[in-house]
């Protein structure tokens, strides 16, 4: 076996996984992986099955050790209310960092630290022993004399982090639950923050009186603190204080933001100049490779220990020990070393995003861009037939040239395609430019990482220098983002994907590892391939083709406001997107996990600013092809500047339609219809074209023209959809006039499933008006920030009053998912929990003899 370790760390990370889906007690696996590892031990003959059998329970047993509560006194054992004010004692585990948002036009600063937990106390109690690592919060700045390891007494809100904030989107408390983190403390002021012994304060560790003089050191000659500085100092220092979510952007969408993070291309290039340097000085090898090794490990420790740090010093350590004892050099073997290393001392690295991301690229590097070379290598090859002596100089440099070209592409696609589906997963974005961008970027990184560390070892000793390497940094560093910004807008250069499924990411590493090695060639195992190629794509066709006819409706609670994504075979569109800030944090996000490029429609429902103020926000990043509003008038100027703001924006400029009682969707374009007379029952005689337009659309109830209201929740958008399956009516933010003239026209209409939010007074919709549309699933889109925008106890105790309504309030459940798939119903929060279940069973609530309108006869109310 010519990579034995890559066998191992495949192993461990099988154990790993089954860990994930499968926990057994501690208590009940320890003992039968000792029993395991003890038979191998003891046997003859070591059988590759009982080996990797041992390895799986190895990995099985190590996450159940590092991710089990053992101690009693652990948080996750004590009895913790969802939010309680308490105060935890502690040291700090890591320095307080600070991260930079932009809010409400300006910048925002939140600080965070991780403390280690020993005793907590609640109002009115004494101190109790309790253990378990803590992510503190703050907005705003902290002291400077709060440092790692300094003991401190910190009071706030302790509560279990929050999940994703729309379904598909990042979800925090998973991202901190792999780094054993099951408890945040929010904390109002600095004065919340005490050291638990004033007297003895102590100074700041050596990193980070390090980090304070680099960061000095490569400010030398620079006139200000700007971009391209901040973004030094990450790239050099691995501080992420400058990474905005605007200055992300750019590198995110063309590719390039790995080189930010301390990995392989730090680590590599300082490696390799400390070995130049102590090889220039005729050491031999075994001690440039001793001397350089814990160098190495002391930039790791000096920028904080950083998972992608370790990772790449592991991987390091491994290469230039096999160099070191003149071993032949083979990457995969080193990479499933440093996997099994890795995976042994932190086995929840195998969920993190950087560790499968950087495996994964190095693996595609090691394993596929020998076969792409070995194809440019045809292409640019001499001709044999002609010497070498009468090849002409210049046919010599375009050769020369087009090789170093096309191992540029070979490395560079080798790791695109190694990591696409995991990009996808993780961020939902396909990066085309990112082929093209790492060529240049990666190497334009190489002279900038280069010229800080210059300028770090003449920092001490000749200051003048180090302005000159200063000098050369920023200008590399104002070249990358130059650079990454025109890749980034690019046409096409890209795109917004949903996440795969697994079936996809097994379909795609199996082909990718066939190329590799070839498994086709045999006739045998070319069926065998065949055969798995099928299964894999019949197992990814088939759950799309299931539920190609589902309905789904999110709704997602917005600081006050709200927002609908409507996905039906009737329609697919948003209606009302929240205020800019709630746009930014909460839509955009979930747009893009659901893979969205474009909207085909986007509904205002009403001049609300905290329903429309993030609309031109994302229709710059979704282009709306039809922008619906209530035929109303709004005395709002937010919102007349919105849709004006829209409507002549100059590129991707959306049809505006103002849409009244009475109107269709077309399902195609999001155009709107007249309204269709007449039943929609087919009758024989009827042509196909009259008959096709029967198929069941979303429709506009309110307002109707000519309409006035005094407020604007009175005129707010009503739609309505009636399928053979079930009916669904959004009402938006509709107030108790509104309410009452759509009973006035449609005095018989029916509905299964309502959808609403409360109007600016707080106000819902009337339980009578309920009973009479036949409600039977009522969902009231309020949100617990702010106070004011969330339901009322009286309200809620009203509405919950009647036997056959089922009303859930995402101020308490959070974004809702409403699914309907071949006349069952599912509602889910945004981690995929079921909230509500059961099938849509017909019901004395339901009408059943109604038209397009759901309108019936009187005598059957």
């Amino acid at each position: 076996m010519k990579q034995p370790l890559g066998a191992v760390a495949a192993w461990l990370a099988a154990g790993i996984l089954v860990g994930r889906y499968l926990p057994v007690p501690l208590t009940l696996l320890f003992p039968i992986s000792l029993a395991v590892g003890l038979a191998v031990l003891l046997a003859r003959q070591w059988t590759r099955e009982w080996c990797a059998l041992f390895l799986l329970l190895t990995g099985w047993t190590n996450l159940a050790w590092r991710q089990g509560a053992l101690a009693p006194i652990d948080l996750r054992h004590l009895a913790v209310a969802p939010e309680e004010l308490s105060t935890l004692r502690g040291c700090l585990a890591s320095t307080p960092e600070q991260r930079l948002h932009s809010r409400n036009g300006g910048v925002a600063t939140n600080t965070f630290a991780v403390l280690d937990c020993v005793a907590r106390r609640i109002p009115g109690g004494a101190w109790s022993p309790a253990r378990g690592q803590v992510l503190v919060s703050i907005t705003g700045t902290l002291p400077a004399d709060f440092h790692r390891t300094s003991p401190v007494e910190i009071s706030g809100i302790l509560r279990r982090p929050s999940g994703p904030l729309a379904p598909g989107t990042f979800d925090y408390a998973t991202f901190l639950r792999w780094r054993d983190i099951h408890f945040e403390l929010r904390t109002a002021t600095p004065a919340d923050w005490r050291h638990a012994d004033p007297g003895s304060e102590v100074g700041p560790p050596w990193d980070e009186r390090f980090q304070a003089w680099a960061k000095r050191t490569l400010a030398l000659g620079l006139p200000r603190t700007d971009t391209e500085m901040m973004l030094l100092w990450t790239m050099i220092l691995g501080w992420k204080t400058g990474l905005t979510e605007e200055v992300e952007e750019p590198f995110m969408r063309s590719g390039t933001m790995h080189i930010f993070a301390i990995s392989g291309l730090h680590i590599a290039l300082i490696a390799e100049i400390l070995i130049g340097v102590l090889r220039f000085a005729n050491l031999p090898r075994s001690v440039a490779g001793l001397v350089s090794l814990p160098l190495v490990w002391l930039y790791t420790a000096a920028t904080g220990w950083q998972p992608s740090a370790i990772r790449a010093s592991f991987m390091t350590s491994v290469v230039v020990g096999g160099w070191v004892l003149a071993r032949p050099s083979n990457l995969l073997n080193s990479l499933g070393t440093a996997a099994t290393l890795i995976l042994l001392w932190d086995p929840t690295q195998l969920f993190q995003a950087g560790f499968q991301l950087s495996f994964a690229a190095v693996a595609a590097i090691g394993a596929l861009s020998p076969r792409l070379l070995a194809l440019a290598a045809r292409q640019f090859a001499r001709d044999p037939l002609l010497p070498a002596e009468v090849e002409p100089r210049w046919s010599r440099i375009l050769r020369y040239l087009g090789m170093k070209f096309a191992e540029g592409i070979a490395v560079s696609g080798a790791a695109w395609l190694g990591t696409l589906p995991l990009t996808a997963h993780h961020f939902h974005l396909v990066s085309l430019s990112s082929l093209v961008a790492n060529l240049i970027v990666v190497p334009l990184s190489t002279l900038a990482l280069a010229s800080g560390m210059a300028s770090l070892a003449c920092g001490a000793w000749l200051p003048s220098a180090s302005v000159l390497f200063n000098h050369s940094g920023w200008f590399w560093m104002r070249a990358m983002i130059r650079i990454s910004q025109f890749a980034a807008d690019l046409p096409g250069g890209c795109w917004n994907v949903a996440s795969p499924s697994i079936a996809v990411h097994a379909l795609w590493y199996l082909t990718l590892g066939g190329i590799v090695t070839r498994v086709w060639r045999p006739c045998r195992a070319r069926r065998v391939v065949a055969v798995a190629a099928i299964a894999l794509v019949l197992a990814t066709a088939l759950p799309w083709w299931w539920h190609r006819d589902d309905r789904r409706l999110v709704v997602l609670p917005l600081r006050g406001g709200h927002a609908i994504w409507i996905q039906t075979p009737e329609g697919t569109g948003l209606a009302d997107t929240g205020d800019e800030r709630s746009a930014k944090a909460v839509v955009d996000p979930f747009l893009q996990a659901l893979g969205r490029n474009g909207l085909p429609w986007l509904s205002l429902t009403h001049g609300d600013i905290r329903h429309v103020g993030g609309a031109a926000f994302l229709a710059g990043r979704y282009p709306p092809s039809n922008l619906w509003i209530p035929d109303a008038r709004f005395r709002s100027s937010a919102y007349r500047s919105v849709v004006t703001q829209m409507v002549h924006q100059a590129t991707g400029s959306p049809r505006l339609w103002r849409v009244r009682d009475g109107d269709r969707l077309d399902s195609s374009h999001g155009i709107p219809l007249p309204p269709m007379e007449g039943s929609p029952v087919t009758r024989p005689g009827r042509t196909l074209a009259a008959q096709q337009d029967d198929r069941p659309r979303w429709q506009i109830l309110h307002p109707a023209a000519g309409e006035l209201f005094a407020r604007a929740d009175d005129a707010s958008l009503v739609m309505y959809l009636r399928t053979a399956e079930t009916s669904i009516l959004v009402t938006g933010d509709l107030g108790p006039k509104g309410q009452q003239r759509l009973h006035q026209r449609h005095p018989d209409l029916r509905s299964e499933v309502v959808i609403t939010g409360l109007t600016d007074r707080g106000e819902g919709p009337a339980p009578r008006l309920l009973e009479c549309w036949g409600t039977r699933i009522l969902v009231i889109a309020d949100a617990q920030d702010p106070a004011t925008a969330r339901a009322s106890k009286a309200l809620k105790e009203e509405l919950r009053r009647a036997s056959d309504l089922s009303v859930l309030f995402t101020s308490e459940h959070g974004p809702l998912d409403l699914r309907f798939h071949r006349g069952r119903w599912e509602i889910v929060d945004a981690r995929g929990r079921t909230v509500l279940p059961g099938p849509l069973a017909p019901g004395p609530r339901a009408g059943s003899a109604a038209d397009e309108s759901g309108i019936v006869a009187s005598d059957e109310i």
